[in-house]
This record gives C-alpha cells, structure tokens and sequence, in this order.
C-alpha cells in the first residue's frame, strides 16, 4: 500500500504562510499579463466601468477585444438596453437579462472600446424613438468600428407588426464611414437625408472596389428611387393611368439592361454589371399603409448572379407596359 509521510512541523507551517498570504491577495496584485487576459474574457458591460480605476482602465484600453455580437435596443427618454454575451445596467454587471443604460454612458463607452476592439455582428433597434439626437450619437459611435455585419431595423410588435420610422440626421460623411468600415450593410429605416447623388457616389466606390462594403440595402423617401434610376443609369418613368395603367420606360442609353419581373409596377428592378447588382425594390402594406422604397448594391457571385437573371425579363424601353 501507498504510504504517506508524514508532514514535519515547518512544511506545516510554509503552507499555512502561503495560505495566508494567499488570502490577503487581491486582484490588483496580479500581473499585467494576467489582468490583460482576464479583460478579454470580460462582456461590455464590464468594461465600460474599468474608468474608475486608472491601471485597470489603461489596461483595458492596450488590451485587444473581440465582440461576436452587440445588439442594442433604443428607447424614447434617452435610454437603450445593450446585450453581448452578458446584459448591461446602470447598478450591476454580468447579468443574463435585459435592462437599460444612459445613451450618454453607452456612447462613451463605445468611444474607447472603438480603440482596440472589434466587433463581428451589430444589431441596433429603434423602440418608440421621437428624437434623433441619440440615433445617430450611437450610430456615429458605432461606425468607429470595424464591423462585418451591420444591422439597423425597426422594432417588430408579437404580432409581426413593425414601427418604420425616418432617420433624419446622418449625412454623407455618414455614409463614407459604413463603406470604409462596415462589410455588410442593412438598414430597415427612411434615411430621409439621403440624395441621389449621394447614393450614386457610395455605388461607384462598391463597383470599383475602393471601399471595404460587398453590400449595402437602405429605405429611401419617396422619389428618390427614381431619381437615382435616372442620376445613375439615365432611366425615367412615364406613368398613364386614364383608364388602364401603363408604363413606360425611357432611356438615354438604348444598351442598357434592365430587367424586372413585373414590368409594369416598381418591382425587382435590377441591373448588373459584371457581377455588381444594383437593385430597386418597392413593396406596400395596404393594412398597416407602409410602402418601403428599397435601394441595394451588392456584389454577388456567379451562381448567385445566374440564377437572378432568369428572375426577370429585360425592360424595352419606349415600350407600354
């Protein structure tokens, strides 16, 4: 049998010295390198507090961090509910429910995180917004980033309803920062501000690959769809509703390719050049009396690029529809 020594009287009393001296421990005794690994394990809401202590703060910030994903809730009365891996409040950390913070906090928070983090997925919902002020503060603080995939939606009721609401103050220095920071955009709102020159802009630095963005979606005000077809592409259209509707395309270019699967409404218009499609979309709710005006670019793949193409049929211009 396994026999044990016994244990003399001053091993005793090292361990009893090093269990003491363990006790009196605390987590600033550790090294740099320890405390370093440990932020990175650590979700936002935990790290939007290291200010109040300066080595940990300076830490953090020299500390490279990753975030797979951040959603982000805003609500009216200046607040929003943030979530990564763990929930955020004003009073507590590292809790697994969903609870609300400053826009002011979140936002210079954000700020230093943008310094050495990066983030995979953002989802931002706006909730019963009246004002633009914090919108575009967090959008702005987000935009610091370097994103693969951008999501800004509005929120969806149980019962599938949606409140579609217009962003107004983004402008085009906006939109620069999604193309050179964000690879994937989706916007579910009215950005209002937006023109046509300004969406052609952002399309010509996709097509010749000077940005980092592969696909861009937004809402768009009533009437800039056309006239971005026509700034672009050099299309417009005629409408002749006397006693039965038509439509017809003109065009100041008789080469180009336009197809649509149902000519005679604004509805999967699409063009490609090489594999870039531009792509126009107009969809109404006659229930909740929501029409969406859709503008996308994106660079797709040959399969992809395929298999829309047999969607449609190529628009003839100067032709009724």
């Amino acid at each position: 049998l396994y026999h044990q020594p016994k244990m003399s009287q001053q091993s005793m009393t090292e361990i009893a010295d090093r269990i003491k001296n363990m006790e009196e421990l605390c987590l600033m005794d550790l090294p740099n390198e320890i405390l370093t690994r440990i932020f990175s394990y650590l979700d936002v809401s935990s790290r939007l507090k290291f200010r109040v202590n300066k080595r940990i703060d300076e830490l953090e910030l020299n500390a490279k961090n990753h975030v797979d994903k951040l959603e982000i809730d805003i609500l009216s009365g200046r607040r929003c509910r943030l979530t990564d891996i763990f929930c955020l409040d004003e009073w507590s950390c590292g809790t697994l429910t969903g609870k609300f913070i400053r826009i002011d906090r979140l936002v210079n928070g954000l700020n230093r995180l943008s310094l050495n983090a990066s983030i995979r997925s953002v989802n931002i919902r706006f909730i019963r917004v009246n004002e633009d002020y914090g919108c575009c503060r967090i959008i702005d603080s987000i935009l610091k980033f370097k994103i693969n995939y951008l999501y800004i939606n509005p929120f969806y009721h149980k019962d599938g309803r949606y409140e579609l609401r217009d962003l107004h103050g983004p402008n085009l220095s906006t939109l620069l920062t999604i193309a050179e920071n964000i690879t994937h955009a989706n916007i579910r709102l009215v950005w209002v501000s937006i023109t046509a020159k300004e969406l052609c802009r952002i399309r010509e630095l996709m097509l010749k690959r000077e940005c980092k963005m592969e696909s861009f979606s937004i809402l768009v005000d009533s009437g800039v769809d056309e006239s971005f077809l026509k700034e672009c592409f050099g299309v417009t259209l005629e409408d002749h509703l006397k006693h039965i509707r038509k439509r017809i395309y003109r065009s100041s270019n008789p080469m180009l390719e336009l197809s649509s699967s149902i000519p005679t409404r604004w509805l999967d218009l699409r063009h490609f050049e090489g594999n870039f499609e531009t792509y126009f979309d107009r969809t109404e709710d006659r229930m909740e009396g929501i029409i969406e005006n859709m503008i996308r670019f994106a660079l797709c793949s040959e399969s992809d690029m395929n298999m829309k193409k047999t969607w449609g049929s190529i628009i003839k211009f100067d032709h009724e529809y």
